[in-house]
């Protein structure tokens, strides 16, 4: 079957850069870069070679092109992932305190009814004390309660450790409040693969 060729083009006073041949239609492009919608007004193209001269209708309603999204207009909507606290009273200390009890249990009972689920075991301290004893604090946190998880029956491929310091803190602060919501791990719940 032979293409169409397209000869000349007139379209009721819009700038017109060339027509399209788009699912049997001829459809003029706009200089904007636009194509106008198939229907009623004359616009002189020839269309066919046999018929060099034969008026094709089309309305001259101009459709805008698909707009792009753009990554700084439309910011990307992520969840929150799950977490449980777990407070850590005493300064300077790692041991879990009798009141994590009931929390590690729970989470137990949730990894053995989910076998999908996985954790991320965080651990955290308040900003008193060096980096360097603070990071060392908040890793033992962390394995403190990666290893009541594992005493409990949870598998250690489950489980996975991070320690912050003091570098997120839950409360922003230098008094008792601040510090006390600060001294914690965080469970943080995932999907495994």
């Amino acid at each position: 079957m032979l293409k169409p060729a397209v000869v000349a083009c007139v379209f009721a006073g819009v700038g017109v850069a060339d027509l399209v041949w788009l699912d049997g239609f001829v459809l003029p492009r706009v200089l904007d870069g636009t194509t106008a919608a198939p229907s009623g007004d004359v616009v002189a193209a020839a269309i066919v070679p046999e018929l060099m001269a034969t008026p094709v209708r089309v309305e001259p309603t101009v459709v805008p092109a698909p707009a792009r999204p753009s990554i700084r207009d439309e910011p990307v909507a992520r969840a929150e992932p799950e977490r449980t606290r777990i407070p850590f009273p005493q300064v300077g200390r790692h041991e879990l305190p009798p009141a994590a009890d009931a929390t590690i249990d729970a989470v137990v009972r949730r990894l053995q009814a989910e076998p999908e689920l996985v954790v991320t075991v965080q651990g955290h301290a308040d900003a008193r004390g060096s980096t360097r004893v603070n990071m060392k604090l908040s890793e033992r946190r962390a394995r403190a309660v990666a290893g009541a998880l594992t005493s409990r029956g949870i598998a250690r491929d489950r489980i996975s450790l991070q320690w912050f310091g003091e570098r997120r803190p839950l409360a922003r602060g230098t008094d008792s409040r601040a510090w006390a919501a600060n001294r914690r791990a965080e469970i943080v719940w995932g999907r495994g693969e």
